[in-house]
């Protein structure tokens, strides 16, 4: 763990930056968020740090949300825990 500016944080992979001023994005980043050659890409700046943003289309944002199927299991199963704890 890093702290910087009060936040802790990992550092996932350490990359540097070529004499063309261009990074390489780890494949297991890629392939997490769907980026591929031609994706676009938002560097966007907060509280002086640097975020890279894909910038995804409906069709891609959908193919990171759970299905409807899966969010239904996620809600009973919380709901069942709340129960438990409220002792109904």
């Amino acid at each position: 763990m890093h702290l910087l500016f009060g936040v802790l944080f990992s550092i996932l992979e350490d990359m540097r930056v070529n004499s063309k001023g261009m990074v390489t994005i780890p494949i297991e980043l890629r392939k997490k968020y769907h980026i591929q050659e031609g994706s676009e890409i938002a560097f966007i700046e907060v509280n002086r740090e640097i975020q890279l943003l894909p910038i995804l289309e409906l069709k891609e944002m959908r193919t990171l949300l759970p299905s409807r199927a899966e969010m239904k299991k996620i809600y009973l199963e919380t709901r069942k825990e709340e129960l438990e704890i409220e002792g109904n």
